[in-house]
């Protein structure tokens, strides 16, 4: 890897190159002869294999030029259409993706390459890949038994990946940018949620358990997991008289390879976008909840608790692991003899409810969901106002008073 500051001035020492080293895809050693030794992993070969090269010398300055010219190759790729896929999705990760990108989006984007991509097109050169090669990818996802979205999102990372290529003239023309998957999309469909009855089931039964308030403030404002898991006590204000949950932060998880392991691999990054950033005015019961989770975490924590650090931790007050909770939300809905749902339609639960709360403010609920507009919203949640009609009609056919 490049060394981390962009200066150009040659380090002096070993010592002082070790103090500039990007650790994580190389290593730099001082043998016990004396001899200066650096393997970098440049890409992969036409197989899928990893592509090793190493540099030695005794001499400092030496090696020093020799590790240069080595970066120098790493950073800037042949551009005559040899690279094979892997090697190019390579470089393409380290150099276009992991400077610009949110974890998420690394995580994304080196699964879709890594499970769906590489195994059936990383040996082929760019310059070889055609329009019958994407055919038969994509034709294989679906004999798999890929859902439409995910191969519609597999598409979209490839092409953005040889759209990259194109611009770097690595080759003259995208086979994927007029590519169109072969089967119609699939009808709309209402994501899955809880109803408001099936939410109060839920969480009568998950009283006593230490996630209570977690299920309770998903389900109430429809916030993301991540959200809440990043959640801190700073972003609290429980006292005055306008009591306020500020969400300024994702707590992610980084699963890339090319991401260096930070804290157990939790990442505390900003919102995705400005919208996301915003301020929920919290209810008395709110308020109630919230307070009671802050005393039990004093207790269980004890001189361990911060009060300006998570407000959902594990048992000794480290960030929090999105497969416990998981395991949990599986566990209280089997107990409440709930449907099966992924625990990301917490979110889609909640979201649904205020709009049937407030019957159909969909300015409101956005600012509330952190979305930029209304759009996603109607796109989504487009039954609730039939189901408003339904409640308006009963209403109506009850006798007057």
């Amino acid at each position: 890897m490049a060394p981390r500051t962009k200066s150009t001035r040659k380090p002096q020492t070993f010592a002082a190159l070790l103090r500039e080293w990007e650790w994580g895809k190389g290593s730099i050693r001082q043998e016990p002869d004396g001899r200066y030794r650096a393997t970098i992993e440049m890409g992969r070969d036409s197989t899928g294999k990893r592509i090793r090269t190493s540099v030695s010398d005794m001499d400092f300055g030496k090696f020093y030029s020799k590790l240069s010219e080595l970066l120098s190759e790493k950073a800037n790729p042949s551009s005559d259409g040899q690279d094979t896929l892997a090697s190019w999705y390579e470089w393409w990760m380290a150099n276009l993706v992991i400077p610009n990108g949110r974890t998420n989006k690394i995580n994304y984007y080196s699964e879709r390459f890594k499970y769906y991509i590489l195994p059936r097109l990383g040996h082929l050169r760019l310059s070889e890949i055609r329009r019958h090669h994407i055919s038969d990818l994509f034709a294989y996802l679906r004999s798999q038994g890929l859902a439409y979205s995910t191969r519609k999102g597999i598409r979209a990372v490839l092409c953005k990946c040889l759209n990259d290529a194109v611009a770097r003239e690595r080759i003259e023309s995208n086979p994927v940018s007029n590519f169109k998957l072969d089967d119609p999309p699939p009808a709309w469909e209402e994501p899955a949620h809880y109803t408001a009855e099936q939410m109060q089931a839920f969480l009568a039964a998950a009283e006593g358990n230490r996630f209570y308030p977690y299920w309770y403030l998903a389900f109430q404002w429809g916030l993301r997991p991540t959200e809440l898991l990043g959640l801190k006590w700073n972003c609290l204000t429980l006292d005055g008289p306008e009591p306020t949950l500020r969400v300024d932060f994702d707590l992610v998880r980084r699963r890339s390879p090319y991401l260096p392991l930070t804290n157990g691999s939790a990442v505390l990054e900003p919102t995705k976008t400005g919208s996301s950033k915003r301020t929920i005015y919290l209810s008395a019961q709110d308020v109630a909840v919230v307070a009671q989770h802050r005393s039990a975490q004093m207790a269980l924590l004890g001189q361990r608790f911060d009060p300006a650090g998570y407000v959902f931790t594990t048992v000794i007050g480290t960030p929090l692991h999105m497969p416990s909770l998981r395991r949990e939300w599986h566990k209280i809905g089997k107990q409440a003899g709930l449907p099966h749902l992924k625990m990301y339609n917490e979110r889609h639960s909640g979201l649904r409810n205020l709009l049937l709360q407030t019957d159909e403010n969909y300015e409101m609920v956005a600012a509330v969901a952190g979305h930029r507009d209304t759009g996603v919203l109607r796109r989504s949640y487009a039954n609730v106002s039939d189901e408003l009609r339904r409640k308006a009609l009963a209403l109506r056919s009850k006798p007057p008073v």
